[in-house]
């Protein structure tokens, strides 16, 4: 495997409060500097896992290490094997090689979402969906490199839950502090359902538990689908966000299944907040933020990036038009959304736009405010429909998208925020692994 001295590593360097603070040059204020709270694994944004094809976490407190950080970006190949890159320091990016011919379980259905996790105890996750519609667990250890991937069916006959609506639902994960693993998908009954490892891997129908809307219906058009995304939050509970279809409709709205503890219930965030219907679209994402505060992001019918969000812990929800604020353009169809909150109180998200097809940032440190990252950086342009995942770890900003390039095959890339300016790197050159599927 070739090494190399980019970017997608341990770089040898810490911001400083004062780099964070202007690091897009645009003077912006001091904010207070906080350790991000913990949701299970300290480190990872709860923000992570919710694209097609591409899913990504960082490790920076794993049992026996101090100080390391370890970053992971998994991808679907061409053909249809889970591949992996991790970089654990000097050398820069490593190949994991394919995970799903490592544990020996079936190759994903082409065009499979994946979701991700490492857990507390250092055991790295990832979730994907075969040809059969059927989810599965790739599942290893982060103390042996070398030690193969082992592996779960975790639907139909494992769990007793139903098939995925189809192979290209929208898959999503996390890791709650009681150590239990959630992994949440959209069924053929256009139902939501759960799968949770508490020792034993169980299901449940959402649903039918809340007694609420369903997930759009596929086959209405090729922008059509639901997005779901999800996090556990810092009391150990999960929360998750869906696109549903009201009776049947094209009135598409953002739906919120939060577990309290004890049971699941549902709130229509669009009928709540008086917002506008959401796009058709596979495109969700949403964290928590420091100070409890969840968030939530999604496409509206026109496509302007919009948020909703909570003022007071558990309180009312309200919404605001992120493209209008920024005067940004409006995401192209199929553009991947990914976001997170980072140690300076700033929340970040990314999408492509509609004007250039570049990959776009909006981001708030008092006010939103917008920068384009492929003029920025000189990148490759994004992989129609190709999804998008980020994390904020202590090295800076990362995203991560599938690029055209050159090459037979389209490479996965880094962008990168270091030393005050946005870089990028292409990963897959880099480390030698193979392209992802196109």
């Amino acid at each position: 495997m070739t090494a190399s001295n980019g970017p997608f590593r341990f770089r040898g360097f810490e911001q400083s409060p004062e780099a964070i603070d202007d690091r897009k040059g645009k003077g912006r204020m001091r904010r207070n500097v906080f350790k991000l709270i913990a949701v299970a694994l300290i480190g990872v944004s709860p923000a992570i896992a919710q694209n097609t094809a591409l899913t990504s976490f960082v490790e920076t407190s794993l049992p026996g290490t101090s100080g390391l950080t370890i970053q992971r970006v998994f991808y679907v190949d061409a053909n249809n094997n889970v591949q992996g890159l991790a970089s654990f320091g000097e050398p820069a990016v490593t190949s994991l090689g394919s995970l799903t011919q490592s544990g020996g379980s079936e190759p994903t259905f082409a065009g499979s979402a994946l979701t991700s996790f490492a857990d507390s105890f250092g055991i790295q996750h990832v979730f994907y969906a075969d040809f059969t519609s059927n989810v599965h667990e790739l599942y290893r250890p982060y103390e042996d490199p070398a030690a193969p991937w082992s592996h779960n069916q975790l639907t139909q006959g494992a769990t007793g839950a139903p098939p995925l609506q189809d192979s290209q639902t929208q898959l999503s994960s996390c890791f709650d502090n009681h150590n239990i693993e959630h992994v949440f998908y959209i069924d053929e009954n256009d139902h939501v359902i759960e799968l949770y490892n508490n020792g034993k891997w169980w299901s449940n129908d959402l649903t039918e538990q809340t007694n609420t809307a369903g997930a759009i219906p596929r086959g209405e058009g090729s922008d059509f689908g639901s997005g779901l995304t999800s996090f556990c939050d810092t009391s150990g509970n999960a929360n998750v966000f869906y696109t549903s279809s009201i009776n049947g409709t094209k009135l598409l709205h953002i739906n919120y299944l939060r577990f309290d503890g004890s049971h699941w219930s549902n709130t229509d965030l669009t009928a709540q907040t008086e917002g506008p219907i959401a796009a058709a679209a596979n495109a969700l994402t949403s964290f928590q933020d420091s100070f409890g505060f969840r968030h939530v992001f999604y496409f509206a019918s026109d496509h302007s990036v919009r948020e909703l969000y909570e003022l007071t812990t558990d309180g009312p929800w309200f919404g605001n038009n992120l493209t209008s604020a920024t005067n940004s353009p409006v995401a192209i169809v199929k553009s991947g959304l990914t976001s997170f909150f980072d140690t300076n109180n700033i929340e970040h998200v990314y999408y492509v736009d509609d004007a250039n097809n570049h990959v776009r940032e909006l981001y708030n440190d008092g006010q939103w405010a917008t920068n384009d990252l492929s003029a920025r950086t000189g990148s490759p342009i994004p992989v129609f429909g190709g999804g998008l995942t980020s994390f904020f770890d202590r090295l800076g900003e990362h995203v991560f998208y599938i690029g055209l390039t050159r090459t037979a095959n389209s490479d996965i890339i880094e962008l990168y925020f270091a030393n005050g300016s946005w870089g990028f790197e292409d990963l897959t050159s880099t480390s030698g692994a193979p392209g992802a599927t196109p």
